[in-house]
Order: C-alpha cells, then structure tokens, then sequence
C-alpha cells in the first residue's frame, strides 16, 4: 500500500466524523494539552480510530485529533485542528510515522502548523517555563531523507536527481517570518515573556549527559529536545 492511499484512507475516515476544514494545525506538546478544551464545538476522534494512523506510546499524550473553533462569536473565529499528543521519532523509527499527522492536516485543508513541545533549556539567560520562539534549528539526529518511493532501499535505487535532492535538502527559511512576528506581536501585547533561539534536535529517548549539553551550548542552541 502507498503512502497516498494510507493517507486517503485516513482522510476519508475523518471526514466521516466531522465536516470542519481546518485553517490552522497544532501540535501540544508536554502539559499543554489541556489547551484542546478550550474549543468550542469539539469533535474528538482517537488516534487509535484512524486508519494507519501511528501510535503514541509515551505518558501524558493521550493521542486524539480535536477539531473545533477558537474565538467562538468573534470575527476572528477560526476552524482549528489540535492534535492532543504526538509521535516521536524514537516510538516508531520511522520518519513517515511522524510526518504522517502533518500530512493528514494538509490534505485537511490547514494552510498553517503550529508545533509546540517541552524542550530542555541550555542557553543560561533562560528560565524554567520560558517560552521560546524557535529562530533556527540543529539537526543532529544523523537521519537522512526518507524518500517516498518504497521500493527503493538505497541511493542506488533512486533516479539521480532524487539521490541528489535527498542529499542536498535545502534548510533555509524553514519557519514564516510572517507566523513569528504575530507570535512576536501576540506575547508583546499579553505581556507573555518571550525567548528567542535556536532549537536541537535529538533522536532520544534518553536524555543528554553534562558534557553533551556544554558541547549543544558550545554549537549554538538555545534549547534541547526529542519531539519537534
């Protein structure tokens, strides 16, 4: 089965359960996820419902898909998809298991994601339960692009241009600068502390010694994590 008709499967069996067309995915991350009562008019579906849908093994990701609406009766009333927990890396081995709920989202309709998490803070000027808006980020998971096609088990079985693009990814512009300066603009006018830097990501699950964070400080990041 491909990737395409896992999706569709998936999408057909959502769209069963409730007609809203998300503008806007999130992701909550550890001890956020209380965020998703807020919604009105929810419609929870589990993860474990969906068809091909990854599973969530780890505490406090209960595993659901909540789509409703923020700003209820105001003008800027929002269809909103929230994922309450997520699939980490290290749960299934498998980068499509983690993009898969990304990819759902976008065939949903959501134009935007938002990705949350509980990160280890490194850079000294912070403290516990700042906020940090991610700038840029490190990539030291040493996992090369999964390319789509399945059937294909080394670079060898690719066609050139696809060994080249998954080589040579380009990482630039990552994040909508236009997204960050309404977080900006947001947190300045509730008057929410808002950090700045440069996110690292790690495979886990286990955490970094001593010396290893001292080494991420050293390489410039700002915060630590498993999930993002």
């Amino acid at each position: 089965m491909t990737d395409a008709s896992r999706q569709d499967e998936a999408i057909g069996f959502i769209r069963r359960q409730t007609p809203l067309r998300p503008a806007i995915a999130l992701i909550l991350g550890s001890g956020l996820g209380d965020f998703a009562d807020e919604l009105s008019e929810p419609v929870t579906i589990p993860a474990s419902s969906i068809p091909h849908y990854p599973a969530s093994t780890v505490e406090g990701h209960i595993g659901q898909l909540v789509f409703g609406r923020i700003a209820e009766g105001t003008s800027r009333s929002l269809p909103i998809l929230v994922f309450r927990g997520r699939v980490h890396y290290y749960e299934s081995e498998s980068l499509r298991s983690i993009l898969f709920p990304i990819e759902l989202a976008r065939l949903l309709g959501a134009r935007y994601l938002l990705s949350t998490n509980a990160a280890g803070g490194i850079n000294r000027n912070f403290s516990p339960g700042d906020l940090m808006l991610i700038r840029d980020f490190i990539d030291l998971s040493f996992l090369r692009y999964q390319n789509r096609n399945t059937s294909a088990k080394t670079d060898a079985d690719l066609p050139v241009h696809d060994q080249l693009a998954d080589r040579f990814y380009f990482s630039r512009n990552v994040f909508d600068s236009r997204m960050q300066d309404i977080i900006r603009q947001c947190a300045t006018q509730n008057g929410i502390k808002l950090q700045e830097g440069t996110y690292c990501w790690l495979r886990g699950p286990t955490y970094e010694t001593p010396a290893e964070i001292e080494m991420l400080g050293r390489i410039g990041s700002d915060a630590v994590g498993m999930s993002t």
